[in-house]
């Protein structure tokens, strides 16, 4: 008998010891959770970081009790797993919350921008609408007539110009015209303007005022968009504006129907090329590879490899572009044979695109989208645009980034609905 008791004393309490780890384990990988995406620490490190402590708790109790009971050693292990729990969800929620309340201000600073809503702008197109004499050249001095502007005159201009109004203050009046977001800003209110919206005011990057904005990107990253400024004859008015449609632009100005395109020259008329008929994007040499060798029964690491391959052979490092199109929302494909975009209804997407140049000069987008079924889970998941310009560090290039990212973590254990391949040349591309 004495023996029996000599053992079960010199025996230690595993629960005591485990009580004790599992209190200080979300310390211990604290600066992992750091490194990984903000919603990798929303869904799955920040509940752990808090549930974790309490079951050490829990344990740590348990594990007193049996040690009392049975007279094992490691109380002291126990002891600090039921002194230690607090301790522990106060340190991480110091040092996760500023993350999350910094980002949250971050975001809610950047919403505040006026610019924020307009979006991005693309590559010019219909370039050959004139539309120079409406930019503001480097040289321009801004009230040099000292111009003053009316309440009443400043409504009346934009209700004139703009299709929709969205939003007005005192000094600015947002709103919509053929699609486009546009921002009208009274001359006289400027400085005030700017400095309200922009921290370096105009920029003069190819001869005329352009104007950037931030706004929030994947995970932590904040991504500069850049506008168009152009500025009414009657020198009162600036307006700012995501539209690449010079068309459009000379339109705002001039009204539908009076804005006329530059006349070509008869060289620029004789080098124009006629348009590639629809057999020419159905048999282009990649789009015909990323056809034949992918299908929606593979899983979308393989597509994502396939694309790879696709373009190591024929990439340009200086000239190709890299897109990610994400989130769910309405799909559209482009039909080259009714020559229309085509509106497949609304899925889960996860769209991989390649901007290129192709042999004959021109540009081109390859498009493979993968789609998914809407469901519960990801009915409301948010659009969101990625480059290759922004890939984060850590990332090999832009395929590596796929594999890594949190869309593919989602969209990798969904079932594939369905595989879109095609292509379009430039002027045929408008944003989902």
């Amino acid at each position: 008998m004495g023996k029996s008791t000599g053992k079960t004393k010199n025996r230690f309490s595993i629960l005591c010891l485990v009580g004790f780890i599992l209190t200080i384990l979300p310390l211990l990988l604290l600066p992992l959770y750091l490194m990984f995406p903000r919603n990798f620490l929303v869904g799955k490190a920040l509940p752990v970081s808090f549930l974790v402590p309490i079951l050490g708790f829990i344990v740590s109790i348990v594990g007193l009790i049996t040690a009392g009971i049975k007279g094992k050693r490691g109380k002291g292990f126990g002891i600090a797993g039921v002194v230690l729990p607090s301790l522990a969800v106060t340190v991480i929620a110091l040092i996760l919350g500023p993350f999350f309340i910094g980002n949250a201000r971050t975001a809610t600073r950047l919403a505040e921008n006026e610019m924020y809503p307009l979006g991005y702008m693309g590559e010019p197109k219909n370039t050959e609408y004139d539309v120079s004499k409406y930019r503001i050249p480097g040289e321009y001095v801004f009230y040099s007539n000292d111009l003053s502007v009316s309440e009443n005159e400043f409504e009346a201009y934009a209700e004139s110009k703009l299709q929709t109004i969205e939003n007005t203050t005192d000094m600015s009046i947002r709103g919509v015209y053929q699609d486009y977001n546009f921002l009208i800003v009274r001359s006289d209110k400027r400085d005030a303007w700017l400095e309200s919206n922009s921290s370096g005011g105009f920029q003069y990057n190819d001869g005329y005022a352009s104007i950037s904005y931030a706004r929030q990107g994947m995970e932590w990253m904040i991504i500069p968009e850049t506008l168009a400024v152009y500025l009414d004859p009657s020198d009162k008015f600036i307006i700012i504006t995501n539209c690449n449609d010079y068309k459009v632009i000379a339109e705002f100005f001039e009204g539908i129907g009076e804005a006329v395109p530059t006349e070509a020259t008869t060289e620029e008329t004789t080098e124009t090329q006629a348009p590639n008929p629809p057999e020419f994007y159905d048999e282009y040499e990649s789009v015909v590879y990323l056809r034949e060798n992918i299908n929606e029964d593979m899983s979308l690491l393989d597509i994502i490899n396939v694309f790879d391959e696709s373009c190591k052979y024929t990439r340009d490092e200086d000239m190709d572009m890299f897109n990610l199109e994400f989130g769910t929302f309405n799909y559209s494909t482009y039909d080259h044979y009714a020559d229309e975009h085509v509106d497949l209804g609304k899925y889960y997407c996860f769209c991989m695109e390649r901007w290129f140049t192709a042999e004959d000069g021109h540009d081109y987008i390859i498009y493979v989208s993968v789609l998914y079924e809407v469901n519960d889970t990801n009915k409301d998941y948010k659009h969101v645009r990625m480059t290759d310009i922004d890939i984060p560090k850590g990332c090999s290039d832009f395929f590596d980034y796929l594999r890594k990212s949190y869309a593919y973590d989602y969209a990798s254990t969904e079932d594939i609905a369905g595989v879109d391949i095609y292509m379009i040349d430039m002027d045929s591309y408008q944003e989902y």
